[in-house]
């Protein structure tokens, strides 16, 4: 049985612990592991809690470092309490049976150290002080102190080394020599359950406890399937049945069944059977030489619609058989086959699967170009091809920015006499803004205005010149009457007049568009 004890403080270089126990106390932190060997992040991590009387619910709380547990399930006497942030991890990589699980999200042994505190009616009755453990190492009560363990076993008693082994006699213990092989079938089929066996053999049929540690790895050493621990009584034989799914695969695997196992309670004379491995071949269906490719998804946002200027994710799967070509197009076209966004990948590894997330920048529409509607997604390559649809609404506006010119309205005098009026206030120019195209109505009526005048006074000279009552002289021809300002007398010794009146002109045109 796992013991509590007294004050007890003990330094492992380069561990450091501290337990607080009373030697009369009835529950008791006996076992934790912070670093399994698992794939999901020290998840089944573990801590092992001994019962020797009867506990009832919520009477103990769990404390590791700033996060605390209730234990709210009632124990009995003799039973082991294991908790384990995921027990479905835990319980694929350890035997447990006869022991009760508690799954605690809140229940965490980091790696860099930690404080480990057990409360009963909100009384701390043990405490424990860790720093710097090894990876799927666990840390126990053995011989009235805490040790890192040889062999774990999280829901059984401790196997310590120093503790008592079977005695036959008074001179030590029995002689034993436990083999550990390895039996299953040669070839498996990927994606389907197989059985093996891990066999034990001892000829002297001593009575022992045995602890086997069995995996899977493929040939360069990487773990297909991670550690596992089985601990079982035997004396002259043993089979432990285990089983297996291989990962699905194209063509042929090889993979490596291993197993090592620690002897307890004899003097194992032999320890270089101790370790066992089996090569297996995991068949799968065969290579396809065809390569395909394929649009799993198109992410547009909730509401499947991009805009103009957007950028969308293709979600595409690429499966490169035996071709030599790599290049692989993808784009986005309306019906007339024009590209609104196009993008490009390349795969270079024959008999390859891989899916790939690739953006597609859409063109923005800032001079409305593009309709509103259904797009088509293509991809070619390989030798093969996919299409999707898109729809497209809408501008990104931020892409698109608004081009403002400056414009400056006509004044009110006629555009011969480049706004000399008489009455100034009417030459004012007023400004204002205009987008996109403007109306040259306004300088069309100039220029006409412009030309019928210039050819009247062209014949100006042929006429005389008639006062009128204010002032001004009237030119008349065909009985149309043209009215000049004061002051301005045109006549066959003004030979520059008409380029006078032409550069009034442009200047009031370079005016009204600030040219």
């Amino acid at each position: 049985m796992k013991q509590a004890s007294e004050l007890l403080i003990l330094s492992i270089t380069p561990f450091f612990f501290l337990i607080l126990a009373g030697s009369s106390q009835a529950v008791f932190v006996s076992e934790f592991m912070p670093d399994p060997a698992d794939n999901c992040s020290d998840c089944s991590e573990w801590l092992e809690i001994f019962i020797s009387e009867p506990v009832e619910a919520e009477s103990l709380m769990l404390e590791t470092g700033k996060y605390q547990t209730i234990i709210s399930i009632s124990l009995s006497a003799g039973e082991y309490l294991l908790i384990t942030r995921n027990a479905s991890v835990f319980g694929e990589m350890w035997n447990t049976e006869g022991a009760k699980l508690l799954e605690s999200k809140s229940m965490r042994l980091t790696n860099t150290g930690n404080n480990i505190t057990l409360y009963k009616d909100l009384v701390a009755i043990q405490s424990i002080v860790y720093s710097g453990p090894d990876v799927n190492v666990s840390y126990g009560i053995c011989a009235d102190a805490l040790v890192q363990q040889n062999v774990s076993t999280p829901g059984h008693e401790n196997i310590c080394a120093s503790e008592p082994s079977n005695q036959t006699n008074e001179t030590g213990a029995d002689s034993c020599d436990v083999s550990i092989a390895i039996a299953s079938e040669q070839f498996f089929n990927s994606g389907e359950k197989q059985n093996y066996l891990l066999l034990l053999k001892d000829e002297s049929c001593v009575e022992k406890d045995v602890v086997i540690e069995y995996w899977i790895e493929d040939l360069f050493g990487e773990h297909i399937k991670a550690k596992h621990n089985s601990t079982t009584v035997m004396e002259c034989d043993e089979n432990i049945s285990r089983e297996w799914t291989p990962p699905a695969t194209k063509g042929t695997e090889a993979y490596r069944i291993m197993a090592q196992l620690s002897v307890f309670g004899c003097n194992d004379t032999d320890a270089s059977n101790n370790h066992a491995d089996k090569i297996v071949v995991v068949g799968g269906e065969p290579l396809a030489k065809e390569s395909s490719i394929k649009i799993l998804e198109i992410d547009a946002g909730s509401d499947k619609k991009a805009k103009f200027g957007d950028v969308v994710d293709i979600v595409v799967n690429v499966y490169k058989g035996d071709t030599t070509k790599s290049s692989i197009d993808i784009w986005i076209e309306n019906a007339a086959g024009t590209k609104i966004a196009k993008a490009n990948l390349n795969v270079y590894e024959k008999f390859s699967n891989q899916t790939v997330t690739v953006p597609l920048q859409i063109n923005p529409n800032c001079d409305g170009n593009y309709a509103n509607g259904s797009y088509a997604i293509r991809i070619e390559g390989l030798d093969s091809q996919d299409y999707g649809e898109l729809k497209i609404e809408g501008q990104a506006t931020s892409l698109c920015k608004t081009k403002t010119i400056e414009t400056s309205k006509p004044c009110s005098c006629p555009p011969c006499q480049a706004c000399k009026c008489e009455n100034k206030t009417a030459c004012n120019v007023t400004s204002g803004k205009a987008t996109g195209k403007n109306s040259n109505s306004d300088g069309a009526a100039l220029k006409n205005y412009f030309l019928n005048n210039t050819e009247q006074a062209k014949d100006v000279e042929k006429t005389k010149d008639i006062p009128d009552k204010n002032g001004s002289k009237n030119d008349t021809r065909n009985g149309a009457a043209i009215n000049l300002p004061t002051g301005k007398i045109i006549s066959k010794t003004n030979d520059d007049w008409f380029s006078s009146a032409l550069d009034s002109v442009i200047n009031f045109f370079k005016n009204l568009f600030k040219l």
